[in-house]
Parts: structure tokens; sequence; C-alpha cells
């Protein structure tokens, strides 16, 4: 009769074991999966090209001598591509400034601080004040909702 009571929680325990093992294992690959799925791509020419050059030595195999010409031509690509970002990111900030500016204009200062940090950060360009409407594309037509001015 002692016995029998160990052999009755053999099986659920061992199923626990199995399952616990199993939760575990596809966490982790999860977490693995998207962590190199979701990871921001390099920023600086540099990483870029010893990043890029090992994908593609090991996908192709590239000889000692195309690895030294792939990632020096993606260096120089990448770094052409951080100056183009450079260029235009100042203008890419003022248009979403320009954004948040409009759309204050349209719900208005109190309900455009509801949406928190991550319209915060669309600051307006110089000359422009978030909690006016700005020039005439700012301006929602008057309707119900509508903070602007008519």
């Amino acid at each position: 009769m002692n016995d029998n009571w160990k052999k009755r929680l053999a099986v659920p325990f061992a199923a626990l074991v199995v399952l616990l093992a199993g939760i575990a294992t596809g966490s982790g690959l999860t977490i693995l999966y998207l962590e190199s799925r979701l990871a921001p791509p390099p920023s600086d020419p540099e990483s870029a090209a010893r990043l890029i050059t090992a994908k593609l030595s090991d996908s192709v195999g590239l000889s000692p001598e195309e690895k030294s010409r792939v990632e020096e031509l993606v260096r120089r690509r990448m770094g052409e591509i951080a100056d183009i970002r450079k260029k235009y990111e100042a203008e890419i900030e003022g248009k979403l400034g320009s954004l948040r500016v409009g759309l204050t204009g349209v719900i208005g200062k109190e309900r455009m601080e509801k949406c928190g940090e991550w319209m915060r950060r669309f600051r307006p360009p110089p000359g422009e004040d978030a909690g006016e409407t700005g020039g005439g594309e700012n301006r929602c037509g008057g309707g119900s909702g509508c903070h602007a001015p008519p």
C-alpha cells in the first residue's frame, strides 16, 4: 500500500517536469529569436561592415581577399548612408514637431499631454508653439471637438 501512492504520483510528476522543461526551452528560444530580429541595426559604419561581412561570409564562404573588399565597400556605403541620415535628420525632426503643433491644434493641449512621452519627443520647430494652432493647415475647420479657433 505504501508504494501505491508513489506510483500514482510518478506519472504526474514526470509530466510536470517535462512541461516545465518545455516552457523553459520554448521561452529561451523565443527570447533568442526575438532578440536577433528586433535588435537595432548597427549605427556606425565599422560595426555594419563587420556584421554584413560576417553574414555574407557565413552564407557564401568569402575568401580572405573578398572579405577585405566587401568590408571596405560596406564601410564606405554605410558611411555615405550615415551622412545622408545626418543631413535629413533635422528636417525630419522639424516635420514631426510641426505634426505635433498641428495635432495640438486639432485635439487641444490638454489632450495632447495625455499622449505621454512618445508624443513629447516630437519637439516643435523653433518659432512654433505646441500650444498654438499655427497656420491654416493646423486648423481643424470648426466641428465638434475642435479646439482650434475658426
